[in-house]
């Protein structure tokens, strides 16, 4: 224990700061900022990711994090060099911890260095053979100011930054869902593309993201002089306000067929240290432009590849590197998997059991405890077979809900915020996968008005308190979910979701808890708050615009254009009575076909 070494100390901000062999508790380290992460270097022995003695599974490094308040264990990871995503090595000395304070003061620090047989399947202290890097100790002073927001939390449907009052609408790409799945990073290849099935990948070719290339900027992140396209893609979605993006991390045997944390597609307990470092930076610059991480953990195709759907010795090797690299990202999303559960067209999936006993997993070894989703079958019939054994389940905070028509989106939505709701643990609902499969969110030029999309799912989704809208991509159009190299392709749509986006905070839209219209009512839809003084309406047509609500009084009326994102010079005053139905007839005269409208009690 006394031959311990942590190497140094060193933050994603680049800034380094270096702290000597057997560092003792009561020496003052410089103070490091709330919710920044903190890299921790740890040597060991050298060590190879092919070696006999595996690094990832018979070796284990874990660090109690120890502050007033709470006490945090936090898992490393083979790291290589140390610069893998520089060097692509494959060998080294040392084993990474990060971690993200989310407490200011004191923090005291203890390092675990264990070894034996399959020893990092375990979270248990007291078992494996101590090494001779065992033992350190340090301390962190952090302030309370803070870098960025913090780390998401599921509130009453929304999804919160920690310590902050107003919730973030997560808005943004479903597709392409094999987003890793490309060509600048280390291993990434391409495995039997299937010519038969035109939702599957047809070549060998990887992503490029060429069309993003005028998107990188000086000063972006790149490795190896690599990864410029990708980084300037999240560059040009950012720059749309969007926030958010959708990508799995396992795809061995699902649609894309080249997206995978390991040395090959058939090696499942050694993982691919340079690729996993060039993920982290796109990670890193994910947080650095305020995106949310909506990690995809396996395709459907994929849900009983490991251990046969347990959480076993696969799944946990798995989840562990996951929670080891990414968890400590501000705005990182678990999701168990896309279309989770057996289907016609791949029968063999996970249980509900299954999935609760992963779910749990996650949220038992991800100190940070980020949100966890499941994404559901598109069809209402297949999400009850799947969904409902999860119902009051507290370790899955939500589902990514996926609709096969826009016109169900509201009864969907409906449907499991009541289910949810009623079994005791209400869920946050994102609608992120808009149908049919072949169609989806088409291209600005099959589509320039999008007025589907907006009328009958970007609109009433928000009305109806859902957490976020992801932007799907159909396979008959281009640039679609596993081909889709450039996001321009659906310029309008962003522009159009950026102005929702704005409304919902602007408006304060999260804020209004009570409907004021019928539940089964699709002409119009209406939130209010619990006094009645102040309502929002969204009208998706306003030929149809006669409505009964149970407001009441005189209200000053305001008018939103969804379109333009701007509110109209013209007001009115309209007089309410509970029950009664009212015709607005005074409105803003363009050919606009939807409208949202703010009413102040006068």
């Amino acid at each position: 224990m006394v031959n311990s070494k942590v190497k140094n100390l060193y933050f994603l901000s680049v800034l380094a700061v270096m702290l000597p062999a057997c560092a003792s508790l009561d020496k003052p380290v410089e103070s490091v900022q709330l919710y920044q992460t903190v890299t921790l270097d740890i040597e060991g022995p050298n060590v190879t990711e092919q070696d006999q003695v595996n690094p990832f599974t018979d070796y284990r490094v874990m660090v109690e994090f120890t502050h007033a308040e709470k006490q945090v264990l936090v898992r490393g990871y083979f790291a290589g060099d140390g610069q893998a995503a520089e060097s692509s090595a494959s060998e080294g000395d040392l084993w990474q911890v990060n971690f993200s304070p989310d407490l200011p003061g004191q923090w005291n620090y203890q390092v675990h260095f264990d070894t034996g047989k399959d020893i990092a399947l375990s979270s248990d202290l007291t078992q494996g053979e101590e090494t001779d890097f065992d033992g350190e100790t340090g301390q962190l002073q952090v302030d309370s100011r803070a870098v960025g927001l913090g780390r998401l939390t599921v509130q009453d449907g929304y999804f919160y930054p920690l310590g902050q009052t107003q919730p973030k609408l997560k808005v943004g790409a479903n597709s392409p869902e094999n987003l890793f799945g490309y060509t600048d990073f280390d291993g990434t290849y391409r495995v039997q593309p299937n010519k038969e099935d035109e939702g599957k990948a047809q070549d060998t070719h990887l992503h490029t993201f060429e069309p993003h290339a005028r998107d990188w900027h000086k000063g972006d992140i790149s490795w190896q002089g690599k990864g410029k396209n990708l980084i300037g893609a999240l560059n040009y979605l950012t720059a749309e306000q969007m926030n958010a993006v959708y990508f799995i991390t396992m795809n061995i045997k699902g649609d894309g067929k080249d997206t995978w944390p390991y040395l090959d597609h058939k090696t499942l307990d050694r993982f691919d240290v340079s690729k996993l470092a060039q993920w982290q930076k796109v990670f890193e610059h994910m947080q650095n432009k305020g995106l949310i991480m909506h990690v995809v953990l396996q395709e459907t195709e994929n849900e009983t590849l490991l251990d046969d759907g347990d959480t076993g010795y696969y799944r946990k090797l798995y989840l562990n590197e996951m929670i080891a690299r990414f968890a400590h990202f501000r705005g990182v999303i678990w999701n168990i998997g896309e279309e989770n559960g057996p289907v016609k067209w791949s029968p063999v999936g996970q249980t509900p059991e299954q999935v609760i006993t992963m779910a749990r997993y996650i949220k038992a070894q991800d100190p940070y405890k980020n949100p966890v989703l499941v994404h559901s079958h598109a069809s209402q019939k297949h999400k009850q077979e799947t969904l409902t054994g999860l119902l009051g389940e507290a370790s899955i905070d939500g589902i990514s809900l996926q609709v096969d028509q826009p016109a169900r989106v509201t009864q969907d939505i409906q449907y499991w915020q009541k289910a949810s709701k009623e079994a005791g643990h209400l869920w946050a609902i994102s609608m992120d996968e808009i149908g049919i499969w072949h169609t989806g969110a088409r291209p600005d030029k099959d589509n320039p008005s999008h007025q589907d999309m907006r009328t009958q799912v970007l609109w009433p989704a928000m009305f109806n308190r859902v957490s976020g809208i992801e932007w799907y991509f159909g396979y008959r159009y281009a640039h679609n979910d596993l081909d889709a190299e450039d996001w321009r392709s659906r310029s309008l749509l962003w522009q159009q979701t950026a102005k929702a986006k704005a409304f919902f905070e602007d408006a304060q839209l999260y804020s209004l808890t009570s409907t004021c219209s019928e539940a089964k009512d699709k002409s119009f839809y209406c939130l209010t708050d619990q006094s009645g003084r102040r309502a929002l309406l969204y009208l998706p047509n306003w030929e149809k615009a006669t409505f009964k609500s149970n407001l009441s009084g005189r209200f000053k009326v305001r008018f939103f254009n969804p379109l333009s994102g701007q509110w109209h010079a013209r007001e009115q005053l309209l007089t309410i009575t509970p029950g009664q139905m009212v015709r607005l007839t005074d409105y803003p005269d363009n050919k606009q076909a939807d409208w949202a409208i703010e009413l102040i009690r006068h």
